[in-house]
């Protein structure tokens, strides 16, 4: 939890210590369709789930943001307010049995 303008939000980050994203890569990542050119092969997937993850995080009221260095890896981070109802879990460690049971 950080607070931001006033207001409570929840902030999960990602890091990993992969390829990394070129400058041009990180502008587009968001966008429906869009594909990071690789020369190392091919790339997995549509295009479409960073796109989806940005427009959800948006109507709930917050974003996705990336961080990226060529090389070195990318940090993406989403920040979501906290809802005044909501009362934070005891534990912020989860596991996967977790995620799987939270998604039905």
């Amino acid at each position: 939890m950080d607070t931001v303008d006033g207001q409570e939000r929840l902030t999960l980050a990602v890091s990993d210590t992969g390829q990394g994203m070129s400058p041009q890569d990180v502008e587009g990542v968001f966008d429906e369709f869009y594909r990071a050119k690789r020369d190392l092969g091919h790339v997995e997937g549509t295009g479409l789930g960073l796109a989806i993850t940005r427009k959800i995080c948006r109507l709930l009221g917050g974003d996705v943001t990336v961080e990226s260095r060529l090389h070195e890896g990318s940090t993406f981070t989403i920040r979501l307010p906290r809802s005044p109802e909501v009362e934070p879990p005891e534990s912020t460690e989860a596991d996967a049995s977790d995620l799987v049971a939270a998604c039905g």
